[in-house]
C-alpha cells in the first residue's frame, strides 16, 4: 500500500460471470473513513464486497491490513440461541476476540437484550447485535451492505445517528452500500458513484458534498 494509513486498496479489480460485471475498480480507503457506494441495482456493488472478502474469484489486486466483517440486510443471528449465546458462539470462532464488557454492551444498547431470542427483537435491535458480533470478533473493517434497508423510516434515522457515533468511538473503518443518497450524505466522508455494465467508478465525492452535482450525475444515469 502507498500509505501506512490505508486499510484497503483495490487495483484494477475486474469480475466476470457470463458477462463482465466490474471493470478496473481502483481505490484506497484510509483508517477510520466512512465510504458509501451508490449505484443502480445490479451494478455489482455486492459482488465487490464478495471480492474484498475473497468469496469469489476476480482479476486484479486486493490488499487489506484489517480483519473484515461483512453485514448485509439479513441479521444472520441463529434463531435457536439467545443474543448472548449468539455473541459468545461467534466470539469463540475468533481467537483474538474481545471480552464482553458492560461499557461496550451499553454502546450497542444490548445490555437488556442478552437473554432474548432474535424473534423477540426489532429489526434495529437485531442489526445492533449483528454489528456487535463484528466488533467483538475484532473486525475493524466493516462492509455494510444496505444493513438498514428493511427498517422503517424512524428506526433508520435512529440507526444513522447511532452508527455514526459508534464508528468514531470504536475507530472502525466502514465501506457502506446504499441506494439512499441522503443516507450516504449523512454518514459518509466520501461517496463513490458506480455506473455502467460492466461497472466502473464514475465519480468520487469528498465531504463537504456538492449535492447538486451528485444529483445531476444520478439523474443522468437514470438512477
Amino acid at each position: 500500500m502507498n500509505s501506512s494509513n490505508n486499510v484497503l486498496e483495490l487495483i484494477n479489480v475486474s469480475k466476470s460471470f457470463e458477462h463482465p460485471v466490474l471493470k478496473n475498480i481502483s481505490f484506497n480507503i484510509r483508517r477510520k473513513e466512512f465510504i458509501s457506494i451508490v449505484g443502480q441495482s445490479g451494478v455489482g456493488k455486492s459482488t465487490l464486497f464478495d471480492i474484498i472478502c475473497n468469496l469469489t474469484s476476480y482479476q486484479g489486486t486486493v490488499v487489506s491490513t484489517e480483519k473484515i466483517g461483512y453485514v448485509n440486510q439479513k441479521d444472520l443471528l441463529l434463531p435457536w440461541m439467545t443474543i448472548e449465546e449468539n455473541i459468545t458462539f461467534f466470539q469463540k470462532l475468533a481467537p483474538d476476540s474481545f471480552p464482553i464488557t458492560e461499557p461496550i454492551l451499553k454502546i450497542f444498547n444490548l445490555k437488556n437484550l442478552l437473554k432474548k431470542y432474535p424473534s423477540q427483537l426489532s429489526g434495529g435491535e437485531k442489526q445492533r447485535a449483528n454489528l456487535y458480533r463484528n466488533y467483538i470478533s475484532n473486525k475493524t473493517l466493516w462492509l455494510l451492505d444496505e444493513p438498514f434497508a428493511s427498517l422503517d423510516f424512524l428506526t433508520k434515522e435512529k440507526m444513522y445517528n447511532w452508527l455514526k457515533e459508534i464508528t468514531k468511538i470504536l475507530n472502525v473503518t466502514v465501506l457502506f452500500i446504499t441506494h439512499d443518497l441522503n443516507e450516504a450524505i449523512f454518514l459518509s466522508d466520501k461517496i463513490f458513484i458506480f455506473k455502467g455494465n460492466p461497472a466502473q467508478i464514475e465519480k468520487i465525492f469528498i465531504k463537504p458534498f456538492n449535492f447538486p452535482e451528485i444529483k445531476r450525475i444520478l439523474i443522468k444515469n437514470n438512477y
